[in-house]
């Protein structure tokens, strides 16, 4: 969590003095508000306030000239209010030459640029991840070959200003990224993705939307969404007590699918408390991903990475019935494995450090 700036300015948010001072690379997109900050706090309505403008990294789009392209997608066109919405995002190589690209696609690390304009919103608005990763370091590149393609996930659904999409209407999403390794101004810019979100009603969506955004624990409501962010992270106990039982209260909900999944990612590497790691619960995971009520509730990369995880602890544990039948189970998407292969994040990072 990071705690309120200068004027009790939640993060993602600052004043036109410290956006003089920002340098021009690497690109950050940021909301500037008044240098008077005494009427803004964290729990007003900050988006709504006319006194906030969006400057926007200068950038050159060049998609037009370039064999890269970006693609945004979601699972569905439609959501209800409190189901995560997370795009899948690809960079393709049309081209007949191999590409140098940045390999890593989540907005963490800061060279997926998303903006998401809402309900009654005159202009986009750059969505700011609730945390950020070191990943700009000189030689971080993935070669692209050839009408081949790069696909992760991107998790959208919840930022540094809490739930993104809170409010039901409207919304328009689009991406950028860069065009090479070079920390350029070159882009590639995907077209615009356009969702609805809808209100839950009083059946099993609304009690368990109810459950996503009741208030407890830490930041007023926003452990779930973190928790759900993170896929993990028992410390929040609210949070996690809200999911468990939401899971349990509305196991058809739209909502409760998101939540099984970031439970058996916690449930496989669980929260550390102290200096003790404690062991995984390989049967609790096995139950939340085998209990998933509809695959269309929940992104494909982030699926396949759990799926990969536990299949993977349960051959280290020698439980290779198990696993051979998870395999059977869940199948493959040829393309999602090769990238999980390559975007192992840790191995990344830990290879650049």
């Amino acid at each position: 969590l990071v705690a309120p700036g200068a004027g009790n300015l939640p993060f993602g948010l600052i004043g036109q003095s410290h956006a003089d001072r920002h340098k021009t690379s690497p690109r950050e997109n940021y909301s500037i508000v008044t240098e008077d900050t005494s009427m803004l706090s964290r729990g007003a309505s900050i988006n709504a306030s006319a006194a906030i403008r969006t400057e926007l990294a200068p950038v050159n789009d060049v998609s037009s000239e370039t064999p890269l392209q970006l693609r945004i997608k979601s699972i569905k066109d439609s959501y209800v209010v409190g189901e995560p919405v997370t795009l899948t995002v690809a960079v393709i190589n049309s081209g007949d030459e191999a590409r140098d690209v940045m390999p890593l696609l989540s907005p963490e690390y800061g060279f997926l640029s998303v903006l998401v304009r809402g309900p009654g919103e005159d202009e986009f608005r750059p969505f700011s991840p609730p945390v950020l990763r070191e990943a700009r370091m000189a030689g971080l590149s993935r070669t692209l070959p050839p009408n081949d393609i790069m696909i992760d996930d991107a998790k959208v659904f919840f930022g540094s200003r809490g739930w993104t999409f809170e409010t039901p209407g409207n919304y328009e999403i689009q991406a950028t990224f860069p065009a090479d390794t070079e920390f350029s101004n070159d882009v590639i810019r995907s077209e615009t993705l356009r969702i609805s979100i809808e209100a839950p009603g009083t059946g099993s969506a609304g009690g368990a939307s109810r459950m996503m955004f009741s208030k407890g624990g830490v930041g007023l409501g926003t452990e779930q969404g973190i928790y759900l962010y993170m896929g993990g992270g028992d410390h929040l106990e609210f949070g996690a007590s809200r999911l468990r039982d939401m899971v349990e209260e509305y196991p058809d909900a739209v909502q409760a699918d998101a939540a099984r999944l970031a439970l058996a990612n916690e449930a496989l590497r669980p929260t550390i408390d102290g200096t003790t790691e404690p062991e995984p619960r390989l049967d609790e995971a096995q139950t939340y991903l085998r209990g998933l009520d509809d695959l269309d509730n929940v992104p494909g990369v982030s699926l396949k990475r759990v799926q990969h995880k536990l299949i993977e602890a349960l051959e280290t544990e020698g439980r290779e019935t198990e696993a051979r039948s998870l395999r059977d189970d869940f199948g493959g998407d040829e393309q999602i494995s090769r990238d999980l292969d390559f975007l192992d994040r840790e191995a990344l990072e830990r290879s650049f450090d």
